[in-house]
């Protein structure tokens, strides 16, 4: 090992003035030799810096550092110094060099020296300071006391290691191939050793006082799983497990964006950990003692099975879980509303996502349909009845009074965890009284247009393509769609990435093995007959439309009907008002209910100026077929007179 010791004074300085030779001038005469690389170069002799400032000189000296007692090759030195472009002096050049640098060193006394050897040169250091040396001498007495079990001595070592880095190794060093490595080899060790000191501290019980430095380091190094993965544990261990969680989720989605990567094993092994760990003391307070409404050996499981073909949406099924993952906020009820246009999988989402949060409401699980597509959704009294018997209260004990239910239902899940799922809901006065009373409970509702604001809103699209075929071949035996690709692509294009018509084909495809796939794919292409062909033994995406059209006002109804003559599905509102010679500010708040009734989409493309609005092909093709066939006709404020222009 080597000793750390104090400097001591240099026996052979040529003048009591402390000039040494080569120019540089010190106040005191010389003592002992530092040579520091971890950080900006130094070499120091007793109190005087004598590093050289040519940077050839400097790329000479760290390579002969960084091998200190070991021959660096000329071949070598020739080749970091001009990049494998050496010019014909390179080899007396390099003599040069080495010359002055010897001339500084021979300074320190007759142990510290730059000798040549048959093929290159060694720098002679045996009594010289290295900071990489003592570094590497520190790490590896940590690990042999962490592995020893002592662990206060470990972090002791690790720590004073560390501290001799005062920046980037090399950092004003300019770096050919040699040193760039040994650069990296240096900047490695050292995340590995303060990894490790990290990890013994959190051993020692310091969790709270490294959350800072943690969350400095994983700023700093946003795609290491190590350093997030002591983050997790860290806070989970100071009491702050949705802090931890909320961790797990931004470097999955950094990982996700920038290297198409799911965190390591290990990273979703401590993510499970935090959402299946029942808190601790230190988290929640002791729950009182409470009458229960309802016996837990008939704990509710009201959710209809799984959706088997569901496919697509990881994303939002990621935002879902992780809305009721782990500690939410002290009083309020989690809520997520799931919105989008008829058959984009709205009741599918949330299926399945209440069947992978089932673990996490163990006191039961609530599932109502509410009839928000009919022209008289179900009345919310009715659901209360029906939740509050699956609870155990008597049906002569439940008042007739909505908001008295309301209050009842609230008070038998005061201190539960359930689930409440509440599928395609009208509006916010028709679910207000369906919520639980616990904080720890969670609601999930469905609705085509957007009716709850202090929800977290997850708005559906549909598909990509990938996936909706992916949807098809789990429906269709695999093989079918495997011997058709143009044709699978071609049908899941006019399915327009909606599940429904996705589930449909594949229904009939399904009924009739024998059917090519080219026969629907020829079907579908008929843009007038295309919503005939996505209907199939109770399957109908028309009908879906048509629940949502009747509950339009007259106005609204004969501008969506008017849209479909429109050439392009993209537009904005002066295009609009061009084409039906109406002024602007009468059109933009029909448009915006369309929007909001999932009629038309926003569509997001940077660096327009106006609002871009998206009229999605199926449903253009079932406006067509409302302005074909409805009587009535348009509005006659609102007449067509000229396409819009380009």
């Amino acid at each position: 090992m080597t000793r750390y010791r104090e400097p001591t004074r240099l026996e052979n300085s040529t003048n009591d003035t402390g000039r040494i030779p080569g120019g540089v001038q010190c106040l005191e005469r010389p003592a002992g030799v530092d040579f520091r690389l971890l950080g900006p170069l130094e070499v120091r002799i007793g109190t005087c810096d004598v590093t050289p400032s040519a940077p050839k000189l400097r790329q000479v000296m760290a390579l002969l550092l960084l091998r200190s007692n070991a021959l660096v090759q000329t071949a070598e030195l020739i080749d970091e110094l001009w990049r494998g472009s050496p010019p014909p002096s390179a080899v007396p050049t390099l003599q040069t060099y080495v010359y002055k640098l010897r001339k500084i060193l021979r300074s320190a006394g007759e142990g510290v020296d730059i000798q040549t050897r048959p093929s290159g040169y060694m720098v002679s250091s045996p009594d010289a300071e290295v900071d990489v040396a003592q570094f590497e001498e520190c790490v590896n007495d940590g690990k042999a006391l962490f592995n020893a079990g002592d662990l206060e001595e470990s972090v002791d070592r690790l720590t004073r290691g560390l501290s001799v880095w005062r920046g980037p190794a090399l950092a004003d060093v300019e770096k050919g191939e040699l040193l760039a490595s040994q650069v990296a080899r240096l900047e490695e060790l050292r995340l590995r050793a303060l990894e490790l000191r990290i990890e013994v501290e959190l051993r020692l019980g310091h969790h709270e006082g490294l959350i800072g430095e943690l969350r400095s380091l994983t700023s700093a190094h946003p795609l290491h799983e190590g350093l997030h993965a002591k983050l997790m544990v860290a806070l989970n261990k100071a009491g702050r497990r949705y802090e931890a969680l909320d961790v797990y989720r931004a470097l999955r989605e950094t990982l996700v964006l920038e290297l198409g990567l799911e965190p390591s094993l290990e990273v979703r092994a401590i993510q499970q950990d935090l959402l299946s760990a029942d808190p601790g003391p230190e988290d929640r307070p002791p729950r009182a003692p409470r009458q229960r409404y309802h016996s837990l050996a008939h704990t509710p499981a009201q959710i209809p099975p799984d959706v088997p073909h569901f496919r697509g949406y990881r994303r939002e099924m990621r935002m879902l879980e992780e809305q009721f993952s782990g500690e939410g906020a002290e009083t309020c009820v989690r809520v997520a509303s799931i919105t989008g246009m008829p058959g984009v999988g709205k009741t599918a989402l949330a299926i399945r996502a209440a069947h992978r949060l089932r673990w996490r409401f163990e006191d039961g699980q609530l599932f109502a349909k509410l009839g928000g597509d009919r022209p008289s959704p179900v009345d919310p009294l009715r659901i209360l009845e029906g939740f509050l018997g699956a609870l155990g209260v008597p049906a002569d004990t439940v008042p007739d009074d909505l908001e008295e239910a309301g209050k009842l239902f609230r008070t038998c899940t005061a201190d539960s965890r359930i689930l409440v799922v509440l599928d395609n809901a009208a509006s916010a006065e028709q679910v207000e009284h369906l919520f639980p009373g616990s904080a720890e409970c969670g609601v999930i509702v469905t609705s085509r247009p957007h009716i709850l604001h202090e929800a977290e809103v997850i708005s559906l699209g549909g598909l990509d393509g990938a996936d909706a075929i992916d949807a098809l071949r789990s429906i269709v035996r695999p093989q079918r769609v495997d011997r058709e690709p143009r044709e699978a692509a071609a049908i899941v294009r006019a399915c327009g990435g909606l599940p429904l018509a996705v589930r449909v084909v594949g229904a009939r495809l399904a009924a009739v093995p024998g059917l090519p796939l080219a026969s629907i794919a020829r079907e579908l292409d008929d843009a007038d007959r295309r919503l005939d062909y996505l209907r199939f033994q109770g399957l109908d995406l028309r009908s879906r439309y048509d629940s949502s059209y009747v509950q339009l006002h007259v106005r609204e109804a004969s501008l969506f009907r008017l849209l479909s003559i429109l050439p392009d599905n993209v537009f904005t509102a002066a295009q609009v008002a061009r084409f039906l010679s109406t002024p602007a500010e009468e059109v933009e708040p029909l448009l915006a209910t369309l929007v909001e009734k999932r009629f038309l989409q926003v569509w997001e493309q940077g660096g327009q100026r106006d609002v871009q609005f998206y009229f999605h092909e199926l449903i253009k093709l079932y406006a067509r077929e409302r302005l074909k066939s409805d009587s009535d006709g348009a509005d006659p404020r609102l007449q067509p007179t000229a396409p819009p222009a380009p």
